[in-house]
């Protein structure tokens, strides 16, 4: 028993299949091309935040490293800078 349920479809072509592609207005090409000026401002701005939060958490690091070494030289006695006037530089961890 045969059951015909319609027309069988054609094989396509290479190339021969072409989607309707909606034909985009000025208005709309002009807001997408500002859309994607904008975002690429974003993005930028995202990466300089990122970057100088890395180069500040790193000064930051160095800085603790420094105080934390100066402080152990100072508390086991080799540190002879006995004065702390608030000009000398070595004044900051002597407080």
């Amino acid at each position: 028993m045969c059951v015909w349920s319609g027309p069988v479809a054609k094989k396509m072509r290479k190339g021969e299949f072409k989607p309707k592609t909606k034909e985009l207005t000025k208005e709309e090409l002009k807001k997408n091309r500002q859309q994607r000026k904008k975002d690429l401002k974003k993005n930028r701005q995202q990466a300089e935040r990122k970057d100088m939060f890395e180069i500040i958490s790193q000064a930051k690091r160095v800085w603790g490293e420094l105080r934390r070494y100066a402080r152990t030289r100072t508390h086991a006695g080799t540190n002879t800078h006995t004065h702390t006037h608030s000009r000398c530089p070595t004044a900051v961890f002597m407080q």
